[in-house]
């Protein structure tokens, strides 16, 4: 009986075997169904909301004015005052918003879809395959008497990686505020 362990930072690349495994001392082949990959946070950024908000187009007074159907707008002369035909007045405050929230985490893997294919190999480059073997992380071990030969390296790939987990941080605790800035003016045609 030989036992074939690759250690658990493997990640499915060609593991050649120190002493490879004789024909001869064997009558099958176990395989044990894979542990589910950790999980990582998906950085998704949320779209911006511009719900109940007013946008206006600012031009600086020294730019060729396009006559169109909306407001025209021009930040005050240097006095304060508005420009001749702009009289209307905006004032609005600019917010600076340092809110972050806290970093997602993920906890250990619960369930998910976990496929594996590992294949044996009689030279220890990976090459003359004996036999591969499809094993889920839902199976129980998988046992086989149809490898035949001198084993000498393993390989394993996953076909499926897909696990699910449950976060482990609320990922809704907010930090920060938002605190008013400047008050912008802008002076307009209407």
């Amino acid at each position: 009986m030989a036992t074939i362990d690759p250690g658990s930072s493997w990640n499915g690349t060609c593991f050649s075997l120190r002493e490879p495994v004789p024909s001869d001392s064997y009558s099958f082949v176990t395989i044990n169904p894979p542990g589910a990959s950790g999980c990582q946070p998906i950085p998704e950024v949320p779209a911006v909301r511009h719900t109940n908000m007013d946008f206006i187009r600012a031009c600086g007074p020294e730019m060729e004015l396009v006559f169109t159907a909306f407001s025209r707008c021009y930040p005050p002369q240097p006095n304060g005052e508005c420009w001749d035909g702009h009289d209307t007045r905006w004032e609005f405050p600019v917010y600076n918003d340092t809110r972050t929230c806290s970093p997602c985490t993920c906890g250990e893997p619960s369930r998910g879809d976990c496929r594996v294919q590992t294949t044996l190999y009689g030279q220890a480059a990976c090459s003359d395959e004996l036999g591969t073997i499809l094993i889920s992380g839902l199976d129980r071990p998988l046992c086989t008497d149809t490898i035949e030969g001198r084993i000498g390296a393993v390989r394993s790939i996953f076909t499926k990686d897909e696990p699910t987990c449950a976060p482990s941080t609320d990922s809704t605790v907010v930090s920060g505020e938002i605190v008013p800035g400047d008050t912008h003016v802008l002076c307009c045609n209407r």
